[in-house]
């Protein structure tokens, strides 16, 4: 039977995150990502709670808090600051998005729910720490303790209400996460939302969707999703500030980047930087999901941080102040896991003793390991020729009629092709058999990078309608020209 530190957790998310959801600070990437954060919040602090190996009731009680404190600060905010209504149109997109997505998440639930957790990975080593959460075991004493828990602490969450024979309910929240970062994307360009942002994040969300992968109980989705959140949140906010450098006007530029820097002398706004501290708690999550993870969060924090200096710096101290809640938030969060093992006397291995650092400083000593990866490397391409192809024309186009979208593009390539290197360079290290390991992994960690052809389509697509539509906007308000 639930207990009382269960309810209140209920409580906390069917309160809370609603109301979190519908508040007007969703204005940089939309709601779906402060959902999104709220969830995680509460799952990180169920893990520090268990790490740290105070009472579950305790822990769950704390989750509980998260949950409605979220609600509570986002209530506020949304009664101090309100976001212009939506238009005609962007009503009629809106509805039209959900329209298509709904149906299509609650399948995958749905498949979710009906199928029990069967793959290897996904019964033998997460849904088994999903039920070590669940009663609640020391993490030192898991057959795999340095392996992080928070896929499978959201994992547990309902197993707590529900017990614990319901563990495909959790299963069903990989999925919808996934269609509510595709709900979020038209949000990251910014309103008017325009029917060809619509389309362009239905045609990108295809090419990153897996139904198997997101109800399989593997966690590589978990960090392709959460890592789509976090470049979508700080790719918002970049592709703002370039909105507003390009503006003549200074009180526009101020008005187009509220949370972050505006134009050349990177001022810091006013105000409580919200998406900032999103964004650094998506990108500093990634570690407490997967091992690679950490590496996801480095390239994505760096990549964020390095973007800061696209243009000329004027005060070192004011960017500095400006981006202190995203590096706080990012450091904290993601530094959670490695201290919790340290406190468990649990040492840092990678994936056991398949990795060493002494393997990973040999890697390049090993490149006769090369045409054995190669073969999957080509596979690799062989899958996604269709998706890179598509991305290179879009981004092409994109750069000639949309030339504000440079920085976010340039990056998200950049992301891509270090992510694919990372892989690469996981099979030139590693301690196990080449053959099975490339066998069983490769295909698996290369698709944690698939949100960004979902972000590169998006993003060209999207940028490229809008131009066109401002276009069109801007002819017919000019007058016509007299005759005679």
């Amino acid at each position: 039977m639930p207990g009382l530190a269960d309810i209140l957790l209920a409580v906390g998310y069917l309160v809370g995150l609603p109301i979190l959801a519908g508040s007007a600070i969703a204005a940089v990437v939309g709601w779906p990502a402060r959902a999104y954060v709220g969830a995680l919040a509460v799952g990180m602090v169920v893990v520090v709670g268990h790490g740290l190996r105070v009472p579950q009731s305790l822990a769950l009680a704390g989750g509980a808090a998260v949950a409605m404190g979220l609600a509570a600060l986002a209530r506020k905010r949304r009664s101090a600051e309100r976001a212009a209504p939506l238009s005609a149109q962007e009503k009629a997109v809106v509805a039209a998005l959900a329209a298509v997505l709904f149906p299509a998440a609650a399948s995958a639930a749905l498949r979710a729910l009906h199928d029990p957790v069967l793959a290897w990975d996904g019964l033998k080593i997460w849904y088994a720490k999903a039920r070590a959460a669940y009663f609640w075991d020391p993490i030192a004493l898991d057959p795999r303790p340095a392996y992080p828990e928070l896929g499978p602490v959201l994992w547990m969450l309902p197993m707590r209400w529900l017990g614990p024979g319901f563990e495909n309910v959790g299963r069903a929240f990989l999925p919808v996460a996934y269609f509510a970062w595709v709900a979020g994307l038209p949000a990251v360009l910014g309103r008017p939302y325009g029917w060809t942002a619509l389309a362009a994040a239905l045609v990108s969300a295809m090419m990153a969707f897996d139904v198997a992968a997101l109800t399989n109980g593997y966690q590589d989705a978990f960090v392709l999703v959460t890592a789509g959140f976090a470049t979508a949140t700080w790719l918002g906010l970049l592709l703002r500030i370039d909105a507003a450098r390009a503006s003549g006007d200074p009180g526009e530029r101020n008005a187009a980047s509220p949370d972050l820097v505006a134009s050349g002398d990177r001022a810091a706004m006013p105000g409580p930087p919200s998406a900032l501290v999103a964004a650094g708690v998506l990108t500093g999550a990634l570690p407490m999901m997967k091992q690679e993870g950490m590496v996801w969060s480095l390239l994505l924090g760096g990549a964020f941080l390095g973007s800061l200096f696209w243009a000329p710096i004027r005060s070192w101290r004011r960017l500095a102040r400006a981006v202190l809640p995203f590096v706080a938030a990012w450091v904290i969060a993601s530094a959670a896991w490695p201290l919790l093992l340290a406190w468990n006397g649990i040492e840092a291995s990678i994936q056991g003793n398949a990795f060493t650092f002494g393997s990973i400083s040999r890697a390049f000593r090993q490149l006769d390991r090369w045409p054995a990866i190669r073969v999957y490397a080509q596979q690799y391409l062989d899958g996604h020729l269709a998706a890179i192809a598509a991305c290179a024309l879009a981004s092409g186009a994109a750069l000639v009629f949309a030339p504000r979208l440079r920085r976010a593009l340039a990056l998200l390539w950049t992301v891509l092709l270090l992510g694919l290197a990372f892989v690469v360079l996981v099979f030139l290290a590693t301690r196990e058999d080449l053959a099975w390991h490339l066998q069983t992994a490769f295909a698996r960690l290369a698709s944690q990078a698939d949100f960004v052809y979902v972000l590169l389509a998006f993003v060209a697509l999207g940028g490229i309608g809008q131009k066109i539509t401002a276009h069109r906007e801007k002819a017919r308000a000019e007058p016509a020209p007299s005759r005679g």
